[in-house]
């Protein structure tokens, strides 16, 4: 798996741009520092029949993006206190202000599976022990693929009653904790797996998710969604210059 950024503009995607691959690596579900400019991702190792102490769990790590040549340098394992190497850690949402790290983690007093978890930056600058987001968040099953959109937190599950697959919800973040989820409706999510939501910021009804929903061209997709147009009907009559009658529907 690649990481490669797109600019869309005007509606359009300009030519995409590979900054981050590797043989040894699954690289993808990356968020950006807004006050650093550091860009946060998740690494996963690829398993080999040949592998000697290899482990397939999910690491966070970080790096600059270099616009000269369009790669990442200066990368570097982010280190979370009680996460270790035999615990695996990763999809990476940052809070605007750069000091709350959420993520999905496997830590061993979850309610099962995959829960999320939020970091606090410390003023040592290290990522404090993780709190997971509590049982009206986190079951049973799996919760990944979190995405912090201002004060709303969208994350994808399997636990919950929803459409099938992984749905995805969200959840508003308050002074005062995170509120209840609520799955979103379609097109966002579908009877497949739909995760990775990606909002415009100044309207949410437009966007993208990752889903392998039908159709597609292969496992995941990337999905655009967008408000149905409205639909204006007018009945009425016109008369030609012979005065015949013609009934229309617009």
């Amino acid at each position: 798996m690649f990481c490669i950024i797109a600019p869309f503009k005007d509606g359009v995607f300009e030519e995409p741009t590979l900054i981050a691959k590797g043989k040894n690596f699954h690289i993808g579900a990356f968020d950006l520092n807004q006050q650093t400019g550091e860009i946060y991702f998740t690494k996963v190792d690829i398993i080999t029949n040949w592998s000697t102490g290899g482990k397939s769990h999910p690491r966070i790590y970080k790096g600059n993006l270099d616009t000269a040549t369009m790669e990442l340098i200066d990368v570097k394992k982010v280190s979370i206190k009680k996460i270790s190497d035999d615990i695996g850690a990763g999809h990476p949402a940052l809070s605007k202000d750069g000091k709350t790290l959420y993520f999905s983690s496997n830590l061993e007093d979850g309610f099962g599976g995959s829960d999320l978890y939020s970091s606090v930056l410390g003023e040592d600058g290290k990522w404090q022990e993780p709190i997971n987001l509590g049982g009206h968040i986190n079951t049973s099953e799996d919760e990944v693929f979190p995405v912090l959109n201002d004060t709303v937190l969208y994350y994808s599950t399997n636990g919950k009653a929803g459409f099938g697959g992984l749905d995805i919800f969200k959840a508003n973040i308050t002074s005062k904790g995170i509120e209840d989820p609520v799955i979103l409706a379609a097109p966002q999510n579908s009877a497949a797996d739909d995760f990775g939501i990606l909002l415009n910021p100044n309207n949410e009804k437009y966007g993208f998710v990752t889903s392998n929903r039908y159709p597609g061209h292969g496992d995941d997709d990337l999905f655009q969604f967008r408000p149905e147009p409205s639909k204006t009907y007018v009945k009425g009559f016109v008369a030609d210059a012979i005065e015949t009658l013609l009934e229309i529907f617009w």
